[in-house]
């Protein structure tokens, strides 16, 4: 059978699952091409104009790397239900982003957006920004923001959704139709899964690592293992494929927000597994993985600096994932690998600018000593004058403040102790 729309390697092995009890013969092909067209209008109504692309070639990048992610013994391990939830929470991850017709219009009666939005207009530098936009803008803005904020709580809803009035919402009927005749619980997993990839921490639930949806072997998912690749796929994908020349241009973003976004990916080439190097300094394949290399070059510093930022970031997630991963392997004696821990930086260059952010420090203990030592005041004395000064500076002040035309009368008073010095 001709599947047109499935490109990668971990959708081929998806497939065999597709003939599995929990399934009852659900068309990936046509649940892919069905996504690819909800993604293509994640843009409407001017909505994530200017975002980053969060389309279907997204969706490829991420599931291209995963056959660098996943260890070979890994993906041998890996059952067919895993990979299937695996794709899936890779299509669906990011469909919450979808505003359907007539959401944002009917958004006042939405009382999570208006707590969003009264959260986000106390912040004084969200409050300024938001303000210096258009008048048709800025209500735009502030919804797309609660949207990206909150698209994986959005796709949950969305699958796991029983509320029949709810099934008159356009995602819920569609998505409903798509995975109809999938297991409940693999739905609701599923859900769970997609909702995840915006957490700090992972639920309790998707700590399983041999949930049954049949009394198959290739039925079993490791549901850790598919959270993490989802994050992790995710956060790696941020090559220059996510911001097209063209779309760029046409688009020609504005927001300030967006301008970092396209500037940070424009510039990356590739990131690949870094191959590690021996005590002499030469590449050895045979030495195991634990890192991959990023290789981009900068003209644009704010883009620069931005991108450092969320190397860090994504550093972090790696690590997170990988400790996740290797309690859980050990305790449950499996070969689920996640060998990542760091991103290699040594290939990201800037061009026409310094790489790193100048910074000062203060000699506290010299600024000190400088400020009430006899470096500042060879007569210990002065120190009266200055009081004496300030004193009158303070009466002058206050007279400024006074709103009738008396004038304030200031008085100052010198007394010395000589007691207590």
């Amino acid at each position: 059978m001709d599947y047109p729309h499935l490109t990668s390697k971990a959708e081929e092995r998806a497939l065999e699952s597709t003939q599995l009890s929990f399934c009852k013969g659900i068309n990936l092909d046509h649940i892919k091409e069905t996504v690819e067209t909800l993604l293509n209008h994640i843009g409407d109504n001017g909505m994530f104009a200017e975002y980053t692309m969060h389309d279907i070639s997204h969706v490829n990048g991420m599931l291209d790397l995963l056959e660098k992610i996943i260890p070979d013994d890994t993906k041998y391990q890996m059952t067919p239900a895993d990979w299937l939830m695996t794709v899936l929470s890779i299509y669906f991850h990011d469909l919450g982003m979808f505003i359907p017709k007539g959401e944002f219009e009917n958004r006042l009666k939405n009382k999570e957006f208006l707590s969003f939005k009264q959260l986000i207009l106390e912040d004084d530098d969200n409050k300024q920004y938001i303000e210096s936009l258009e008048d048709g803008d800025r209500e735009r803005f502030l919804y797309q923001e609660f949207v990206r904020r909150n698209h994986g709580e959005r796709i949950f809803d969305w699958i796991t959704t029983v509320d029949k009035t709810k099934l008159n919402d356009e995602p819920c009927k569609i998505i409903s139709e798509l995975l109809n005749g999938l297991d409940p619980t693999f739905k609701a997993d599923l859900a769970l899964i997609c909702k995840s990839h915006q957490m700090t921490e992972l639920p309790d639930r998707l700590k399983s690592v041999d949930e049954a949806y049949g009394s198959k072997d290739k039925e079993k998912v490791n549901l850790l293992y598919v959270s993490v690749l989802l994050r992790s796929s995710d956060i790696l994908h941020m090559t220059h494929d996510r911001t097209p020349e063209i779309e760029y241009r046409i688009i020609s973003p504005q927001n300030k927000i967006s301008v970092v976004e396209w500037a940070k990916q424009r510039e990356v080439k590739s990131i690949d597994i870094h191959i590690e190097t021996d005590e002499q300094g030469n590449k050895n394949p045979k030495i195991p993985c634990h890192s991959f290399e990023v290789q981009a070059k900068f003209s644009d510093d704010k883009g620069y600096f931005s991108f450092k930022k969320a190397l860090v970031d994504a550093i972090n997630e790696l690590k997170k994932c990988h400790e996740w991963c290797e309690k859980s392997r050990i305790s449950n004696n499996n070969k689920y690998f996640f060998p990542w821990t760091n991103i290699d930086t040594t290939r990201v260059l800037a061009d026409g600018f310094l790489n790193d952010k100048l910074k000062f420090e203060i000699d506290q203990q010299n600024i000190l000593h400088l400020l009430t030592g006899h470096t500042l005041y060879n007569d210990s004395t002065v120190v009266l004058r200055e009081l004496i000064q300030n004193a009158m500076d303070a009466g002058r002040l206050q007279d400024s403040k006074r709103k009738t035309k008396t004038k304030y009368q200031c008085r100052i008073e010198i007394e010395w102790i000589s007691q207590s010095r």
